[in-house]
């Protein structure tokens, strides 16, 4: 019966892909199956089985490699291709050339992908358009005798299974190897001196004492049998492979063992794999670091989660990749023996990373490890400005203290070249009046330069309170600029003054305000040289609902790189030795100090070193009303003497303010401790009391405390005379009792002024609150 023609070509296509097609399969981009060809059933757990999933039933590095080449496949629809993919299977290493591609759209909206399987031999040839070399064929069994085949077959099994076998003579130490003995051991029959003690010798020089007591001590203890995995060092190579070793004690009829017989197998690419599989089973699926694992060749063979988010390019550059830069010199490393582990910084892109390279030799793969160190060096780079900057400061607060030592001695030295001109001079002559007006201006130099510190310090600590009220900045700036014209024209200098008619109204301190302006001008004066000019101007903005004050010079100028500093406390652009300007660097802090503080904003400009400086300050206008006080018109109406003690520990000052004040007529007592002022004050009653804060013995705060406390002094007036002046210190006079805040040093009109009101108060029913008066 002829057989149809359609169900021959069927048998002979099955034919072809059972027997000579490779391995391979057809999955779905999930690596469901849908279809099996060639063997590739062996390559599946259990073996033999058919597969749902390819990627679930694939067995040893396949289970591992086939997810992420399917899913390469998947997204670049692309072949992705795997060389020596090695295979543990049956007690035998296959090596694998592993292709997953794309296969043509069909009528389904679902994409297909063919897998392939090829041992590397086979694969080879077929790039070369060569026919794969056949396998062995054992000779003709029909001349040879049962034994020589047996012998055949069982070299052929063990050289595929990579498991040799060997036989021990105990009586005469003899010991024979098979071929494939010497093959793992890497040895030559002519090299091997086929004794246990060669044996022992081409031991992994580690596992040698191991190996000795597992065999020694069956022998010793009786027993049939021994197991033991250990190294083995190849001479030829060096190479280190790893063994399993499984023996048998053959006995004579006296029960003695008189020989030993047993297996080598080859186990290196299975524990390789076990390693490695076991190593990857410990990383968490969420670990933050980048993970990845590559072979020497810098082949990338597992790169963790992380590692992919981070680097999707890994897989696909290997050693090009900046993640494995320098592959090569660090391979070479460990292989030498020089390094086991080599640390180093990676950046990539704006990210930093600390990389451990760790060397695994028993696996062949070299690991890299990752951990995001960016913020750490940014906090670092932070912290490097950072000490720039606190060195910076530092390096200002020398130049400070400096400059402060050289602006206080200035001063001193013609005070006290005028005191000794006063001890000399002829009183009320010509020559004493100079010196006391000497005296005078550098007093009012000094007090300038420690006002200034004082005000700059409560600033930055933002303690220091405005007085505000409702002012008219074109009065202010008329008269700031009328007190220093008589400083213009000494210095011979222009000043140049455009305000408009009509007031304008601020809300703000009229002291400060002024204070402002003075310090603009007095700094255009300085830096301006002699036939100079400097202009002085006010408008305003009406659309930006603000004042404008500006003061330009043509003087000194300001270097660029200086600009953005000018505003920071003790900047001076002079720091000649000869200090010709003089200053301490503060009047320009001060002032954009005070005119935040206000709720306005300065700035500078400045073409360049010589060419001149203007400044331009801006205040809000508030038109809202803010009533006046009512002026006391008995202010200054009363004048007497007064019964007055002073409790002030520095004897100078206290003599020379009571000498002071007598010589207006006061009636005064000294006291030079807290507990002597509190005995005084109770004896004498007198009217006021002038008492310093830092006293021995008693502090002025308890000092004021044990006065209030006394019914007999209620109407004494407690003023308190202090260096201390920040709002704490008033607010613990305040609690204390006190009535007055004075901050040293004060004038004597201003002494005088507290009097006049004190004496007042006391003779009223009610005491007022708590006033101050800082510089």
């Amino acid at each position: 019966m002829p057989i149809p023609e359609q169900k021959a070509r069927m048998a002979f296509e099955k034919m072809l892909l059972d027997d000579y097609a490779p391995p391979s399969a057809v999955v779905d981009e999930r690596g469901d199956t849908l279809f099996l060809g060639g063997q590739i059933s062996q390559y599946l757990q259990p073996a033999g089985s058919t597969a749902a999933n390819l990627l679930e039933a694939a067995c040893g590095s396949l289970r591992i490699e086939l997810p992420s080449m399917l899913g390469e496949a998947v997204r670049a629809q692309a072949q992705v291709v795997r060389d020596d993919v090695c295979v543990e299977l049956r007690g035998a290493t296959f090596h694998l050339r592993v292709t997953v591609r794309p296969l043509p759209p069909l009528e389904t909206e679902a994409r297909l992908y063919a897998v392939v399987l090829q041992e590397r031999s086979f694969a080879k040839h077929v790039e070369a358009g060569e026919a794969a070399p056949a396998s062995p064929e054992p000779p003709a069994l029909e001349p040879l005798d049962p034994r020589a085949r047996e012998e055949w077959l069982l070299r052929r099994i063990q050289e595929i299974s990579h498991l040799g076998s060997w036989e021990l003579d105990l009586q005469r130490n003899h010991l024979f190897w098979s071929d494939e003995v010497y093959r793992i051991f890497g040895l030559e029959p002519q090299e091997f001196a086929a004794s246990y003690e060669a044996f022992l010798d081409a031991v992994h020089p580690d596992d040698r004492a191991k190996v000795d007591s597992a065999y020694s001590g069956s022998l010793r203890e009786g027993r049939d049998s021994y197991e033991v995995e250990h190294r083995v060092v190849r001479k030829s190579t060096g190479e280190v492979r790893v063994v399993h070793e499984k023996c048998e004690h053959l006995r004579d009829a006296t029960g003695r063992i008189v020989k030993s017989v047993g297996m080598v197998h080859d186990i290196t690419e299975r524990k390789a794999t076990e390693l490695r599989l076991a190593y990857l089973a410990t990383i968490p699926e969420k670990d933050p670091c980048p993970i990845v694992e590559a072979d020497q060749d810098g082949r990338v063979r597992y790169a963790n989660p992380a590692a992919l988010r981070l680097f999707p390019d890994v897989r696909e550059l290997g050693s090009a990749h900046p993640w494995l830069s320098d592959w090569e010199s660090t391979v070479r490393a460990f292989r030498e023996g020089s390094a086991v582990s080599k640390a180093r910084v990676v950046t990539i892109g704006d990210r930093s990373y600390h990389q451990d390279l760790v060397f695994a030799p028993e696996e062949g793969v070299v690991r890299a490890y990752g951990l995001d160190i960016t913020q750490a060096k940014r906090t670092e780079m932070a912290l490097r400005l950072a000490n720039e900057r606190l060195e910076d400061a530092d390096r200002r607060k020398n130049q400070f203290l400096a400059m402060l030592s050289h602006e206080l001695r200035n001063p001193l030295a013609p005070i006290r070249n005028s005191l000794y001109i006063l001890d000399r001079a002829a009183p009320g002559g010509e020559q004493a009046r100079r010196a006391q007006a000497v005296i005078g201006r550098q007093i009012e130099h000094l007090t300038h330069l420690v006002d200034d510190l004082l005000d700059v310090t409560r600033i930055s600590r933002g303690k220091i309170q405005l007085q505000r009220e409702r002012v008219d900045l074109v009065d202010i700036v008329r008269c700031a600029t009328d007190d220093h014209r008589s400083h213009f024209t000494a210095n011979h200098l222009e000043l140049e003054i455009t305000i408009p008619e009509d007031s304008i109204w601020i809300d703000g301190d009229r002291t400060r305000i002024a204070q402002v302006i003075g310090n603009l001008l007095q700094n255009a004066s300085k830096f301006t040289p002699a036939g100079g000019k400097v202009s002085i101007s006010l408008q305003t903005d009406a659309t930006a609902g603000q004042a404008i004050v500006r003061v330009r010079d043509n003087g000194a100028g300001i270097a660029p790189e200086m600009l953005p500093r000018v505003f920071e406390p003790f900047t001076q652009a002079d720091t000649t030795l000869d200090r010709s300007k003089g200053g301490l660097g503060l009047g320009l802090s001060l002032v954009k100090g005070l005119v935040e503080l206000h709720g306005g904003c300065v700035a500078i400009a400045s073409e360049g070193l010589g060419k001149g400086t203007e400044l331009t300050v801006r205040f809000p206008i508030n038109a809202r009303r803010v009533e006046a006080p009512a002026p006391d018109p008995g202010a200054n109406s009363h004048r007497g003497s007064s019964h007055i003690l002073i409790i002030e520990d520095n004897l100078d000052t206290a003599e020379s303010l009571r000498e002071l004040l007598e010589l207006d007529g006061h009636v005064v007592e000294t006291a030079c401790s807290g507990p002597e002022g509190v005995e005084k004050a109770q004896a004498l009653k007198p009217d006021v009391v002038l008492c310093d804060i830092g006293l021995p013995g008693m502090d002025g705060f308890e000092v004021g405390r044990r006065i209030r406390a006394n019914p007999g002094l209620r109407r004494t007036a407690l003023v308190a005379l202090t260096g201390y002046a920040a709002p704490e210190d008033i607010a613990h006079s305040r609690e204390a009792g006190f009535d007055v805040h004075l901050a040293k040093p004060p004038s004597i009109e201003k002494i005088e002024q507290v009097l006049a009101s004190r004496m007042r108060t006391a003779s009223n029913a009610s005491a007022p609150g708590l006033t101050s008066s800082a510089p």
